[in-house]
């Protein structure tokens, strides 16, 4: 089984033995934002697939869509499609967070 990292367990125990677990899958910042601001545009497509452990597109996606917007870029059919795809997947991400927290 694959576990996505950050994840914080926390445990309620009774003695030694484990009465209830709650998961908690947290976030990972080491400030990209500002690694991101000292670098060409081009180069933080490379750096932006660690800022998400269990859907590393969804950054990739997201940014790629940011600099088409600003550069005034029109993307062909086929790309329009894949990004909804990469907008399911950022869902999925953060009904995944949500969840995490209901527990």
């Amino acid at each position: 089984m694959s576990v996505p990292l950050p994840l914080n367990l926390n445990l309620k125990l009774d003695g030694h033995r484990v009465v209830k677990v709650i998961a908690n899958p947290g976030f990972l910042h080491r400030g990209f934002e500002k690694l991101a601001e000292l670098r060409p545009w081009y180069t933080n497509i490379a750096l932006l697939l660690r800022i998400c452990a269990p859907e590393p597109d969804v950054p990739e996606g997201i940014y790629s869509m940011a600099v088409d917007e600003l550069m005034g870029w029109e993307v062909p059919e086929r790309a329009q499609w894949i990004r909804v795809v990469l907008e399911m997947a950022r869902v999925t991400s953060y009904l995944f967070w949500t969840m995490g927290r209901c527990l």
